[in-house]
């Protein structure tokens, strides 16, 4: 092959690139049949685009500070947000690639209630959740007042299941009736807590809140059963993800736009 026919081919596959090239924002070119991106062969990027994500709250707050004019979305239930930085709007809509996000972690002591609420614990489990978070938990008698912790965990320790049976015949003149009764009660001879209190804080940046979990005692079985019930846990629920909310507009401030929801680009 002689160089007129190598500089023939030469100059074919450049005019082919060239002609392949969109004449895009985004450096791209057409190869076969798809559409692919070159930018990465650019010194720099075309736009600027990133996610950002972080479980502190206060780190979120600060980027977005650094970055004002954002637009934001509240998932209050999740203790989570999202904050758009490249959205626009109808009028000059953007990409909406650059983002940060913030979803709150429960904290250990936090999770370790919401572990046992509803569940059928053992004397030993009840006991070892009890000992093991000790610096949270107070035992609460049942006329509200605040008794041993050590004193309620022995009573625990203690407990039994008695069953009592009472039986009854009656003679009739065209027949009989029998009928039996079978009583089964907990006791413990120091007496049971009414319940437990639990502080904590349910996640990082926010409030020390109490809950009070209601102590029963299932007596089906040959041992017993305990299981705790938080009292109205879904109202504090609700009042952790309005404080989570109010926390986000009072630290963000005018540097973006909040809503509470979500939102898909």
């Amino acid at each position: 092959m002689d160089s007129s026919a190598i500089q023939l081919i030469q100059d074919t596959a450049i005019r082919a690139a060239s002609e392949n090239r969109l004449n895009t924002n985004t450096p791209a070119v057409i190869l076969g049949d798809e559409i692919r991106s070159i930018e990465h062969l650019q010194e720099g990027r075309s736009r600027f685009r990133g996610k950002m994500s972080t479980e502190s709250l206060q780190d979120f707050i600060k980027y977005t500070k650094d970055h004002p004019d954002g637009t934001g979305f509240v998932d209050a239930e999740n203790v989570a947000a999202k904050v758009f930085f490249n959205l626009g709007d109808i009028a000059d809509p953007g990409h909406g690639d650059w983002t940060a996000t913030v979803k709150l972690t429960p904290t250990a002591e936090y999770a370790a209630m919401l572990q046992v609420i509803g569940k059928r614990l053992s004397q030993r489990d009840m006991i070892d959740f009890a000992e093991d978070w000790a610096g949270n938990v107070t035992a609460i008698a049942a006329d509200g007042s605040t008794i041993n912790v050590s004193k309620a965990l022995a009573a625990i320790r203690k407990l039994t299941i008695k069953a009592t049976a009472e039986a009854t015949h009656t003679e009739k003149d065209f027949g009989a009736r029998k009928s039996s009764i079978e009583d089964i009660e907990a006791s413990a001879d120091d007496g049971l807590p009414y319940a437990f209190g639990f502080t904590a804080t349910p996640y990082a940046d926010l409030s020390i809140r109490s809950f009070t979990l209601r102590l029963a005692v299932l007596t089906g079985g040959d041992k017993p059963q305990l299981v705790l019930r938080a009292i109205a846990l879904d109202s504090a629920k609700e009042a952790i993800a309005q404080e989570f909310k109010q926390k986000l507009q009072d630290g963000i401030g005018s540097d973006a736009t909040l809503y509470l929801g979500s939102f898909t680009p």
